[in-house]
């Protein structure tokens, strides 16, 4: 059992990582991170305001509680990325890869998600107003309560996607788009 000196030290040690992070990151031009591998790194909690990542490698990156309003992640890979109440608001996430990446209760209002890769992420609780999702994936994703008030949702793929409890989202109804499908059969 480590004792509670080491476990201290450990936090202690954690927290001035952190510190160094941040600093470093602010030191940097925005257009260093293009394309970089950051996989698995914890971002968490940091002020990532305006940061550009096109590209980048973000696969099992924590982004929980961030700051990433008006990034640039465009084509940026965040399979299994936890952006869990991130805000995203404005970010520029076009053909970006959200593979099973957990965005529960992130602020995503007015961010472009064009042609996006949702397969089966945790969007719950999330702020999705005036958000763009035309072209997404959206396959088995779990939008469940939350709130796609004026977002754009043509052409998404919505395969088995769950809008329960979501609000401001108007899906075909399946019944209709039967009905629709028997009539042009005819």
């Amino acid at each position: 059992m480590a004792d509670d000196r080491a476990i201290e030290q450990l936090k202690s040690e954690y927290q001035r990582f952190q510190i160094y992070l941040r600093d470093c990151i602010k030191k940097f031009e925005w257009e260093s991170f293009e394309g970089a591998d950051l996989s698995e790194l914890d971002f968490s909690g940091l002020d990532l305001c305006g940061v550009n990542l096109a590209g980048a490698d973000l696969r099992y990156t924590d982004f929980s509680g961030t700051d990433l309003s008006d990034a640039n992640l465009s084509r940026a890979d965040l399979t299994e990325a936890d952006l869990s109440e991130a805000d995203l608001s404005g970010a520029n996430l076009v053909e970006a890869n959200l593979t099973e990446a957990d965005l529960a209760e992130a602020d995503l209002s007015e961010a472009d998600l064009f042609a996006a890769n949702l397969t089966e992420a945790d969007v719950s609780e999330a702020d999705l107003s005036g958000a763009n999702l035309s072209n997404a994936k959206l396959i088995e994703a779990d939008f469940s309560g939350a709130d796609l008030t004026e977002a754009k949702l043509d052409g998404a793929d919505l395969t088995h996607a769950d809008f329960s409890d979501a609000i401001g989202v108007e899906l075909p109804d399946e019944e209709e788009e039967e009905d629709a499908d028997d009539n042009g059969e005819e």
